[in-house]
């Protein structure tokens, strides 16, 4: 059985970053566990995202069970750690520079229902949903001071409305590594969300400004249960 992990910070809440990866999980119908239930001598299959202290003091133990780390974290250094049986990343490029055996190349596919219905009229030129720190706020100020729109950043209802009424997502990186950022490559594809994105080495699957084809890709061939049940 494939059952993703439920990772949580000091504060015992779910990362806020990985709200759409949890969604997805959901609407997937996969089973979750929290990391206390995690049965080492099983057949199961765990997913586990991100990796946190905790995290590794459950995987280090010896274990029947599978373990995968789905490395959505940025980073060369450290990316392969002993005490997961597999790593998982979504850029082609970034699966290239690890070059490991442990290191396997996953899609993070989509699911009809983590988008919403676009509407109109729209009130914003772009949407971020980003932490808005160091190259990244610089270039979304830049954007500000070139007379462009941006809409608020959020949770919830918020959010929601950024994307609903944005005319294109942006996807801007946090440092200098040229690899997509895919949680958010598929929320704006979800969305039919055409995307301004920093250049990348390998965009696949994705054509950046052709929003109807990236809906049609991660909604239909490369949905989120057939990226994880193929990679499995």
């Amino acid at each position: 059985m494939i059952i993703f992990v439920k990772v949580r910070n000091d504060e015992g809440n779910l990362y806020d970053s990985y709200d759409d990866y949890w969604k997805l999980v959901n609407l997937s119908k996969f089973e979750s566990c929290e990391l206390d239930e995690v049965n080492p001598n099983s057949e199961n299959i765990y997913v586990f995202s991100p990796d946190n202290g905790n995290v590794k003091e459950c995987c280090k133990r010896e274990h029947k069970a599978k373990y995968i780390l789905w490395q959505m974290e940025r980073g060369i250094e450290g990316a392969i750690k002993d005490y997961f049986d597999e790593i998982w990343v979504s850029d082609r490029y970034f699966h290239s520079l690890i070059n490991h055996p442990k290191c396997k190349y996953v899609i993070l596919g989509g699911h009809l229902s983590l988008g919403g219905r676009p509407k109109e009229p729209k009130k914003w030129d772009y949407v971020h949903l980003s932490y808005l720190l160091g190259r990244r706020k610089e270039k979304i100020d830049n954007l500000i001071k070139e007379g462009y729109t941006i809409a608020p950043n959020g949770w919830g209802e918020v959010k929601e409305k950024s994307l609903a009424y944005s005319k294109m997502g942006i996807c801007f990186h946090q440092d200098e590594m040229p690899i997509i950022e895919p949680l958010r490559y598929v929320l704006f594809a979800c969305w039919k969300l055409p995307m301004l994105a920093e250049f990348s080495q390998d965009f696949f699957p994705y054509a950046p400004l052709n929003a109807q084809e990236n809906y049609k890709l991660m909604t239909e061939k490369y949905t989120f249960r057939k990226c994880v049940e193929g990679a499995v």
